[in-house]
């Protein structure tokens, strides 16, 4: 039987193409994570009786636990939800705890090819959007919660990936051209989901289980993109009125992925912290490329690499990405020199993350942090992220740009 070389080069590429992006989905995803409680999985307690499963605590690190309790201290309170924090050194749990009655019980859920050659549903811009640049978030693309907000609709309702896409490409106008300007996009991630599989015929959740998850064994780790599927012990999340009641702020059916719907528990985050380090995934550069932040046409470097944010915090370079989704807010924050990260994850929309897992880090990493500006890594870093919906693109590359399709 004949081999058609080019086809295969062609199939080949393509499932290269779609683990690097599938790889910076994880990197990113985890931010719209959910949470599972431990009715399956086991109780979530502090590192004390952790250490013999995940690796010995770092001496005395148990003596700073007190410090942590103090930042976490108001989800304290009866039927309070709250927060669930990760602490890593080494590839080792030195720290793991949740905060909140309601979360006592919890073990922490969670190419330069044109796009258009993927999906030629996508309207011609006059410009070429490459992977690249989506993954730069710079491809221009408007986020598609900011399409729903306007045409005062919610985003809750929006639970079907064809609904989207087609709102996506209704859209005659880009919000910049392609890779002039940084302006963060959920549409990006959405879009990228797409092109995994009609690179590779298979789904996001399909090729990140086979390509990432098994074999980094995350086995609690999955891609949410089948409203029909239970997933026992799953978490809620809410949102606190101004007389500190809690009012229910989460969907069972709210299926699209790429830019989130990702569920994990801390263990299975260890695993993949760990992975920045071991890079069982990839060969040769494969970290240091995700870790590599984008370049503007016109040569301007910024601050956002392959699904990850890249600063400095207090002198010491960081990476991260933040998320939030209904009533989730989460924090991922690595300090790659110290091999140190925070992974704070939140069920109520009134925490954050952000603050309370540099606090964690100043607690940990005193000796080596230097001086005292908590916010500059919020400022440089993580305030980037357009999250909320609403915000009118800065730029445009002609007016038929700011017509919006809804």
């Amino acid at each position: 039987m004949g081999v058609d070389v080019g086809k295969l080069r062609q199939i080949v590429r393509g499932r290269s193409l779609a683990r690097s992006i599938c790889i910076a989905f994880w990197v990113y995803a985890f931010g719209a994570i959910l949470f599972l409680s431990s009715s399956m999985y086991g109780a979530a307690q502090d590192s004390s009786s952790t250490n013999a499963k995940h690796g010995r605590a770092a001496a005395g690190a148990n003596d700073l636990s007190p410090m942590v309790d103090e930042l976490f201290a108001r989800f304290e309170k009866p039927g309070s939800p709250g927060c669930a924090i990760g602490v890593t050194r080494d590839g080792n749990f030195i720290l793991r705890k949740a905060y909140g009655p309601a979360l006592a019980a919890v073990r922490f859920l969670y190419g330069l090819d044109d796009v258009r050659r993927y999906i030629p549903e996508l309207p011609d811009y006059g410009h070429p959007i490459t992977v690249r640049q989506i993954l730069h978030q710079t491809s221009g693309f408007r986020d598609f919660f900011d399409l729903i907000y306007f045409s005062g609709r919610n985003a809750a309702d929006f639970n079907d990936p064809d609904e989207i896409f087609k709102l996506v490409v209704r859209q005659t106008g880009l919000n910049n051209v392609p890779g002039a300007e940084y302006i963060y996009s959920n549409t990006n991630y959405f879009l990228l989901g797409m092109v995994v599989l009609r690179a590779t015929k298979k789904t996001l959740a399909q090729f990140a289980e086979q390509n990432i998850f098994q074999p980094l064994g995350m086995t609690h780790t999955r891609f949410y993109d089948d409203a029909t599927v239970v997933v026992p012990g799953r978490v809620a999340a809410y949102d606190a009125d101004k007389n500190g009641n809690f009012l229910v702020d989460w969907s069972t059916r709210y299926r699209v992925v790429g830019g989130g719907g990702l569920m994990s528990t801390i263990d299975d985050l260890l695993l993949w912290d760990r992975n920045f380090y071991a890079n069982r995934l990839g060969k040769r550069t494969l970290v240091k490329e995700l870790e590599t932040r984008g370049v503007l046409n016109s040569g301007k470097p910024i601050n956002y690499a392959l699904g990850l944010f890249w600063a400095t915090y207090r002198g010491l370079r960081v990476v991260g990405h933040d998320g939030a989704l209904f009533g989730y807010r989460t924090q991922i924050l690595r300090f790659p020199e110290q091999k140190f990260s925070v992974l704070c994850l939140c069920n109520v929309s009134n925490a954050n993350p952000g603050n309370l897992a540099r606090e964690v880090a100043d607690v940990y990493l005193a000796k080596e942090l230097q001086g005292a500006d908590r916010m500059s890594v919020g400022q440089q870093l993580f305030s980037q992220c357009r999250c909320l919906r609403g915000q009118i693109p800065r730029s445009a590359e002609s007016p038929a740009a700011y017509v919006y399709r809804l």
